[in-house]
């Protein structure tokens, strides 16, 4: 993951309590229910139990991990026999397709499959988590995607046992997902084919199953693949309107196909909805859900021409006081590349050059963005070494493959605004050559 997240004890006295999936139930928003998609999860839970499970799986299948962990931790606490609030616990603290667990979290979880062992009742919730179980199993001397590895195998042989178990299927291309993202230099994408063609003909059966439009997009999020997750990246947003998550990763396969309109929208609507979870939080951080969509937002802003309004992203990035959580590297990411982008992408080479470095210990090559646009900055600012510049470092969140550099030689499109954004703004070379 992203971020360590403290121990769920710790998680769960410092945020609320749950809030449930579209079960019809109000929410912390005004009364109206919370909509996070349709999912169907049996379990040997008891009554509240059973629905609040359901509900952390409905947050799991949105990367929505602070909500899982609280709605797993009530699970437990009305139902303290409930086998699979502890599975849940220890899969909110599995991030599949962000950075592996800290060595704490791991102890964490270990510790609520053991205890969720001690209390399965039936064969399916003892396969779920002998499952989870693999992935954490010496945890220390073991490498991030052998643990990958040994998880997909094991969910491979729980789907294979019950066969008429989707979400065993699901979870499977999951982690299918997140062993092709760990080998990153496969170009053949045998991994991502795969879980696609699990995946696919889900959807067709269960079109409002958030994880189902969600993996879509994931396994689909590279340019030769772009065009499977199109009808995916549509539906997501409608199914989980209620997800900011759900609003900004149909925007992974708009960048990808140049639908900067649909971009837009996407993570105007993400930033606002991450916005509002500050707000109900009572968060003075900005949340690097955030943060996250506003990257991409500048991005797409920029791709139109539409400089004046990726200012107003680059100073909302700015005024961020500090990042939540403390240490995030998708936060980090943006603001580092926001800025750079802004500059790079109008060919202010001079102010490249003179960008400030903001200091992100945890995550050096978020740094590192910025070391590299002051050094394109320096380099162009001679008219003969003029050119197209992107500043790009890594992978971020969510397994996020961050907005594409365009091709040397490539204009922005205009668009209709543009021209009023010329208008308001300095002059600027729209084409670089």
């Amino acid at each position: 993951m992203i971020h360590s997240f403290p121990r769920l004890a710790a998680l769960a006295a410092t945020l609320a309590l749950a809030v449930p999936l579209a079960a019809q139930l109000p929410d912390a928003h005004g009364g109206h229910p919370e909509q996070l998609g349709r999912v169907r999860f049996a379990t040997s839970c008891r009554g509240a139990a059973q629905r609040d499970v359901e509900h952390g799986v409905a947050y799991l299948h949105s990367f929505w991990y602070e909500k899982a962990a609280e709605a797993f931790t009530a699970a437990a606490a009305t139902d303290s026999t409930c086998a699979m609030a502890f599975w849940g616990q220890a899969m909110s603290l599995l991030h599949p397709l962000w950075t592996p667990p800290s060595s704490a979290d791991a102890q964490v979880a270990t510790r609520a499959v053991d205890r969720g062992l001690a209390e399965a009742k039936t064969t399916r919730e003892r396969d779920y988590l002998g499952a989870i179980r693999a992935y954490y199993a010496d945890y220390d001397r073991t490498d991030p995607t052998t643990r990958l590895l040994r998880y997909a195998q094991a969910m491979d042989s729980v789907r294979r046992r019950s066969p008429s178990d989707r979400e065993a299927a699901i979870f499977y291309a999951l982690a299918l997902i997140a062993v092709g993202q760990a080998n990153a230099t496969d170009t053949t994408f045998t991994y991502q084919k795969r879980a696609d063609s699990i995946l696919e003909p889900l959807f067709r059966r269960e079109p409002r199953h958030p994880g189902l439009a969600h993996y879509l997009i994931h396994t689909n999020d590279v340019p030769q693949l772009a065009a499977r997750g199109l009808y995916a990246a549509r539906r997501y947003a409608e199914i989980a309107p209620d997800v900011p998550h759900a609003q900004h990763m149909p925007s992974h396969i708009f960048t990808r196909l140049g639908a900067w309109d649909d971009d837009i929208a996407s993570n105007t609507r993400s930033a606002a909805a991450a916005r509002a979870y500050e707000v109900e939080r009572g968060l003075t951080a900005m949340w690097d859900q955030r943060t996250h969509a506003l990257d991409y937002l500048a991005y797409a802003y920029l791709q139109q021409g539409r400089d004046t309004a990726a200012q107003r992203v680059v100073d909302e990035a700015a005024a961020a006081r500090a990042g939540y959580p403390a240490g995030s590297l998708p936060h980090e990411y943006a603001c580092a590349a926001i800025p750079a982008r802004f500059a790079l992408e109008r060919g202010r080479w001079a102010e490249a050059a003179r960008l400030g470095v903001r200091p992100a210990p945890e995550w050096p090559a978020a740094e590192a963005i910025t070391h590299f646009a002051r050094a394109i900055g320096a380099a162009r600012r001679h008219p003969a070494t003029r050119g197209c510049g992107v500043a790009r470092a890594g992978n971020g969140r969510h397994g996020h493959r961050h907005p594409p550099c365009r091709a040397s030689g490539r204009s922005r499109r205009r668009h209709p605004e543009a021209s009023r954004d010329a208008r308001a703004g300095p002059s600027r070379p729209r084409a670089r050559g």
